[in-house]
């Protein structure tokens, strides 16, 4: 009896050993688990935040590029708004960079020092372009604009003529073309005045001819409006076509 108790005794100590082992081999494996869970969390944590970062940055690179888009998209509706002056500024500036050389070798051939004839072209294409201004000046302001465009017709036409007079002997069509160069940036300049001065002051194509024809039919009431606009700051169009014609 004693033997197998003693046996029996083995047996069961043997079997709380492997219980334990078991036990201890279930706590191995929950703690397992629960570590592999707990990096599968962080790694999904990790994944979640690199595609928030990435989306955010991909969603910054957006705004920038729509905020740039939209500056250019500005930048072309202005030009778009304004091209009527973006058209005569290139065509001012082709036509002064055709007749200022023409103009020059004109008088370089003449035997004047360089100076000079960068001096005497000055004047004598500039001349038309400060008439421009002046008359441009005046239309926006409502003053009198005769004077000031006789100046500015007179110093282009006298600038074609040179440029004209100086080129024929070699070709004609150049000459031609090179007398057009000194009068088409004067001529549109004046054109795009005009046209600011009228959309300015709101009126319409009928309203321009009727006023056109009212000045030509009577010249001495037009010419009345004209000093009496001059001489009294504020007095309107219509009010002064009134005195005047009294």
């Amino acid at each position: 009896d004693t033997v197998y108790s003693m046996r029996a005794g083995r047996q069961l100590d043997k079997a709380k050993v492997i219980e334990a082992q078991a036990a201890a081999q279930a706590k191995q494996a929950e703690s397992a688990f629960a570590q592999a869970e707990a990096a599968a969390r962080i790694a999904t944590v990790q994944r979640e935040m690199e595609r928030t970062t990435r989306d955010g940055a991909e969603q910054d690179k957006a705004a920038a590029r729509a905020a740039r888009n939209l500056r250019w998209r500005k930048r072309l509706d202005a030009v778009l708004v304004r091209r009527d002056f973006v058209m005569v500024t290139v065509m001012m500036a082709a036509s002064v960079g055709t007749a200022w050389p023409a103009q020059m070798s004109f008088y370089l051939a003449l035997g004047m020092h360089p100076a000079l004839a960068v001096l005497v072209t000055s004047m004598s294409e500039g001349a038309a372009w400060a008439g421009a201004a002046m008359a441009s000046k005046a239309i926006e302001s409502g003053r009198p604009a005769g004077l000031y465009r006789a100046i500015t017709w007179g110093s282009a036409l006298a600038a074609a003529a040179l440029n004209v007079a100086h080129t024929i002997h070699r070709s004609v069509p150049l000459a031609v073309v090179l007398g057009i160069a000194s009068m088409l940036g004067v001529l549109l300049w004046e054109s795009y005045a005009h046209s600011q001065a009228e959309h300015a002051g709101g009126k319409t194509g009928e309203q321009l001819r009727a006023e056109l024809y009212r000045t030509a039919r009577f010249r001495k009431v037009s010419r009345r409006m004209r000093d009496l606009l001059a001489s009294v700051p504020g007095l309107t169009e219509d009010a002064a076509w009134i005195v005047a014609w009294r």
